[in-house]
């Protein structure tokens, strides 16, 4: 089994626009009164949008020199 560190490195820049993508119309839906029934949700697809977003937010950070001791202990640099 993969660790999360592993995990998130492997993700792709496609995987991370595509969550994206997902999350925003799981919002809008939310936003427009959408109930969504919590024994019906794909837990890993759950888990795998956390660590894109994880990925996202660590590149972001990083860029703008923050938060990179973060960025090192995830991805071991």
């Amino acid at each position: 089994m993969k660790t999360t560190p592993q995990i998130i490195k492997e993700i792709t820049e496609n995987q991370m626009v595509n969550t994206l993508n997902q999350l925003q119309h799981i919002l809008n839906d939310l936003i427009n009164g959408k109930k969504y029934d919590g024994s019906k949700l794909d837990q890993d697809k759950l888990v795998h949008y956390k660590l894109c977003l994880v990925k996202i937010m660590d590149q972001k950070l990083a860029k703008n020199n923050m938060y990179q001791n973060r960025k090192d202990e995830v991805y071991g640099s």
